[in-house]
């Protein structure tokens, strides 16, 4: 046998092969992270969320449950609404097709890894998202933010009860505790900025005040509820630079003339006395002992409907009266958005026996939410969203997804234009003051209600005492 070899027999072997690069190292780790990525999520977003954006775990093992394979499998399940198993099937599958072993079939590894994962991660992944959606959008003076707060319940277990209590109102053993959660969401985008979680018996203003107004930047404007309408809030949004456009409080006098629409008063500071305790008293000291606000008279008429009146309160003293109306009653996007979290993706009942894992899960359906927001702003090219169907958007992801990974890199393409101009088409009709009643049609079963703990409770065999 003739040998075509330049060198004798056995000589690149008794002196090695050359190392591999840094860089080399690095791409044969990242392909091999990508390959082991559950569904095709990650493929669909890359953009958003690069593999490199999301931050390795120091000194951590080589597992199959990395970091970016954790991440994205929590996020898949807030797309599908799926259960931890369907993740692990999920999972396999992907194993499967490249030809590897399984993981076992019981949840505790993914269980394990989704402890493990540091919360300081979900935050960078959630900043990262914000500034792929930021990116999007045209250059503007300011944005406008909506506040508002909304409940969430949990699995009833020991660790949940003492984070977040039940309400009193319930007896217990039958009822679930409450995660109340205040969120900050742009107007442009529908993008979740920020959310901040509490027990159910503090107030929303304070929870606004502890943290969220750290969000808030110079020329920014806040829209919220009569809830929101106090003397603080306005002092700090001044002290900010940002703009209020809130309903008045009910105990405010409405001081108009029979004619006028807006005329302009004065707050002046509260007593000492009435210093919140999480107000340092510094910071008490440092706000203005008076402040200028404007009240504007807004009506809405909907024909076959007798008028709403609402007065207006805003900092802002430059802007059209039309225009702050406007923004006003555009308010009601951020119950919408609630909406779309709550009842599309199923994160109204958070199935999480920890409350630090419950966190996570409602923040690993915030970043899903925001990423279906980024894919809405770009099939618009950056323009608002608000007449494109959420659920529709989320509807053709998840269908796309599913085949978009197993093609050539021409038909993705094409996919990917396919998915933009699918979404483009889910519009909503216009409904200008259009009635949302928090009532439902359909009746619930005839079950009996549990009024005592479980193992207490006798069920009762005539269905009229049910």
């Amino acid at each position: 046998m003739q040998c075509h070899t330049p060198f004798f027999p056995g000589f690149n072997h008794a002196f090695g092969r050359a190392p591999k690069s840094a860089l080399k190292k690095l791409e044969d780790a990242r392909k091999s992270i990508i390959d082991l990525l559950p569904g095709q999520l990650p493929a669909v977003f890359a953009e958003a969320l690069p593999l490199e954006s999301i931050p390795p775990t120091e000194g951590a093992r080589d597992r199959h449950f990395c970091v970016p394979v954790v991440v994205w499998s929590m996020i898949s399940r807030g797309f599908d609404c799926g259960t931890l198993r369907g993740g692990l099937t999920e999972f396999n599958a992907t194993l499967a097709a490249l030809g590897l072993e399984k993981v076992a079939s019981n949840t505790s590894g993914i269980c394990q890894a989704r402890q493990r994962l540091p919360e300081i991660a979900v935050t960078v992944v959630h900043e990262r998202v914000l500034k792929s959606i930021e990116r999007l959008i045209p250059a503007r003076e300011g944005r406008t933010l909506f506040v508002d707060g909304t409940g969430l319940q949990m699995c009833d277990t020991t660790d949940n009860q003492s984070a977040y209590p039940q309400p009193t109102n319930q007896k217990p053993g039958c009822g679930f505790p409450v995660m109340q959660q205040v969120a900050l969401v742009d107007a442009h985008s529908g993008a979740v900025v920020d959310a901040i979680d509490s027990p159910w018996m503090e107030h929303e203003s304070t929870m606004f005040q502890s943290g969220l107004i750290e969000r808030l930047h110079r020329g920014d404007t806040l829209v919220a509820d009569t809830a929101y309408c106090s003397y603080l809030n306005f002092a700090l949004l001044q002290e900010r630079g940002a703009h209020a456009v809130m309903d008045l409080h009910q105990a405010r006098k409405r001081d108009f003339s029979r004619r006028a629409q807006e005329h302009r008063t004065t707050w002046a500071k509260p007593s000492p006395g009435q210093r919140p305790e999480h107000i340092e008293e510094c910071q008490w000291d440092a706000l203005p002992p008076a402040i200028e606000v404007r009240y504007i008279r807004a009506t809405l008429e909907r024909k076959g409907f007798r008028p709403v009146h609402r007065v207006i309160a805003t900092t802002n003293m430059d802007r059209s009266a039309e225009e702050i109306v406007r923004e006003y009653f555009r308010r009601w996007d951020i119950e919408l958005c609630f909406r779309d979290i709550k009842i599309t993706m199923n994160l109204d009942f958070i199935r999480a026996k920890s409350a630090v894992m419950a966190r996570k899960v409602f923040w690993f359906g915030l970043i899903a939410h925001n990423l279906i927001r980024w894919q809405m702003l770009k099939a618009l090219f950056g323009r608002n969203a608000r007449r494109i169907s959420f659920t529709g958007a989320l509807e053709c992801i998840r269908h796309c997804a599913s085949i978009i990974g197993s093609r050539s890199r021409r038909v993705r393409s094409l996919l990917e234009d396919s998915i933009e101009e699918m979404i483009r088409a889910e519009k909503l009709p216009e409904r200008s003051g259009r009635h949302e009643p928090r009532a439902v049609k359909r009746r619930p079963k005839k079950h009996q209600l549990l009024t005592k703990p479980r193992h207490e409770m006798v069920t009762s065999e005539s269905r009229k005492q049910k």
